[in-house]
Order: C-alpha cells, then sequence, then structure tokens
C-alpha cells in the first residue's frame, strides 16, 4: 500500500533533517536512501496502472526496502552490510521501472 509507504518515510526524513549525528558521508547517504524512499512511495500509487501491476509492485517494495533499508541501516546504526544491500535493491527499482514502461 503506496501511502503506507509514504507514511514509513515520513519518520525517517526527520532526524535526518534535524540533528543527523554522523558524519557528512554518512548523511548523504541518509539522504540518498531517504530521497528514494520517498519518490517510491508516491510512485506506487501508479502501479495499478501497469499492465502487471502484481510484479511491478513486488518488484518496486522489494528493491525500497532493500536499497533505502540498506542506506538507513548503513548511515544510522553504520552497518556496512546495508551498503552490501542497497546495489539489489537499485536492481530491482530499475527493473520495476523497465516492467512498467513495457
Amino acid at each position: 500500500d503506496s501511502v503506507k509507504a509514504h507514511e514509513d518515510a515520513w519518520p525517517f526524513a526527520e532526524p535526518g533533517a534535524h540533528g543527523f549525528q554522523g558524519d557528512v558521508g554518512e548523511k548523504r547517504v541518509f539522504d540518498t536512501g531517504n530521497r528514494y524512499h520517498l519518490l517510491h512511495s508516491v510512485a506506487l500509487l501508479a502501479v495499478p496502472l501497469t499492465r502487471r501491476p502484481m510484479l511491478v509492485g513486488s518488484l518496486m517494495t522489494t528493491g525500497m526496502i532493500l536499497f533505502s533499508g540498506g542506506c538507513y541501516l548503513n548511515a544510522v546504526f553504520e552497518m556496512r552490510s546495508g551498503a552490501q544491500m542497497a546495489p539489489f535493491g537499485g536492481t530491482l527499482l530499475i527493473a520495476a521501472w523497465l516492467c512498467a514502461a513495457l
């Protein structure tokens, strides 16, 4: 549900905008994850209009969780394994956009 995904993104934006404790690089990683989380939460609203809504929605949701979640884990908790999840999430997001376009 895109509304739920959008609501889930806001709590992450708050600490990022006000008083992020990490260094500049971690802040940039956090901001990137948050921007993609918000963008794809809104994009989920258009998923029912695609030819394959289940496929596109599944790819986009999983990609968003892996990409943004990996960025959040890396920036906030300094879990370097989060950085390893982000490329897989990004690949799924690209696949979701390709499936939506075809």
